[in-house]
């Protein structure tokens, strides 16, 4: 696993969590333009339903403008992580499902499908196997509301305290 150039908090005790590294973010912001600033792993959003989001990225556009990014980690559960992308829209400006793998059954076309009508992009990456995430369906970026802005809020604040305690000790 490459060595992360930002702050990337949170545990990776998941067997998923692997299929996040330096190299897949630095495909999706190259994709997009945009310029990284954190990453945090495992954030719980909503109220009072609870998600729990994969990974959430803050980044910054060249223009300074902030854009969020969800991330949705699945081994091999297309269906499932199309799924659970599309109801983390409202999280996020983009969002974007990580899969080690995908066959395309009639099923998965059918949310392959899904995925392209609400802009949720698929990059297909496996760490052992492959040096190159492939980025299969780039996502369509919205405008975000009220919940985005409550969790890159969150998400920046815990963020900003754990690079003020790193600088303490």
């Amino acid at each position: 696993m490459t060595q992360w150039r930002i702050p990337c908090l949170g545990d990776t005790r998941h067997l998923e969590d692997r299929l996040l590294d330096q190299i897949v973010l630095d495909t999706i912001m190259a994709y997009h333009g945009w310029e990284p600033r954190f990453c945090m792993r495992h954030v719980v959003a909503g109220y009072p339903d609870t998600v729990e989001l994969d990974a959430y990225i803050l980044a910054e556009t060249p223009r300074g403008a902030a854009r969020t990014v969800e991330v949705e980690l699945k081994e091999h559960d297309f269906a499932k992580a199309v799924t659970q992308a599309i109801a983390r829209l409202e999280y996020a400006n983009t969002v974007y499902v990580v899969m080690s793998r995908l066959t395309l059954t009639p099923m998965n076309m059918e949310y392959l499908r899904r995925a392209i009508a609400n802009g949720v992009g698929i990059v297909l990456y496996e760490p052992e196997n492959c040096k190159v995430p492939r980025l299969i369906l780039p996502a369509r970026p919205h405008s975000c509301g009220e919940e985005c802005a409550k969790v890159a809020t969150i998400v920046k604040q815990r963020m900003e305290t754990y690079l003020f305690q790193k600088k303490l000790f």
